[in-house]
């Protein structure tokens, strides 16, 4: 059976293939963004009213869309998969970013990072591996503070979370260490001493 990321991957490369037919690549991406951010009970309605009265006017969200993305959206909502339609514009994204020749890189840090800071992470990382990034970034409060950064399967932690961590793993292993030196320089529990070589 398929997971979704599989599903949402095969419906963004379909609509990648008819967006590179009618050559509106972005114009694609950002209707499929406006429809992903509307409740999916709206889009079914929607979608109901295209497949009903065609002399009545659309309104709402996909009378503001090229039509054909408005027939890719409802041909998602007729195969009961409104509930990937966020997946499926992401990974359109990721399809678009790809066919620019972008890498995508995650970024995830304790506070928001504004437009300058941003563009200055993708430009530290262009120069590293000498090739081009975009960076989706994501705010996640538990790692304190610093930032992890995600590049297809390496990841880079550099969080204040995971240095606690580190340091805490540190302690315990030195904390077993030292009990293990002294157990064998007293010897079992209850030997009333120093354990003797012969």
């Amino acid at each position: 059976m398929m997971t979704g990321n599989v599903v949402a991957w095969t419906y963004a490369l379909l609509a990648f293939e008819r967006a590179t037919a009618g050559r509106k690549l972005e114009r694609w991406r950002e209707d499929l963004a406006s429809v992903s951010r509307v409740n999916p009970a709206d889009v079914v309605a929607h979608c109901k009213q295209m497949q009903g009265d065609r002399r009545k006017p659309l309104e709402g969200i996909l009378a503001q869309c090229l039509p054909e993305v408005a027939d890719f959206v409802c041909l998602i909502v007729s195969r009961g998969l409104v509930h990937l339609l966020a997946d499926i514009a992401s990974s359109y994204d990721h399809v678009l970013d790809e066919h620019y020749g972008l890498t995508p890189v995650d970024v995830v840090t304790a506070v928001p990072l504004d437009e300058k800071t941003l563009r200055a992470i993708e430009q530290r990382l262009s120069a590293m591996a000498n090739r081009r990034f975009v960076v989706n970034a994501r705010v996640d409060p538990d790692i304190v503070g610093g930032l992890i950064v995600k590049v297809g399967d390496k990841v880079i932690d550099r969080s204040v979370k995971a240095k606690l961590d580190s340091l805490r793993q540190d302690i315990l292993e030195s904390l077993v260490e030292r009990q293990s030196n002294a157990t064998e320089c007293t010897g079992p529990a209850g030997s009333g001493g120093l354990l003797r070589h012969e």
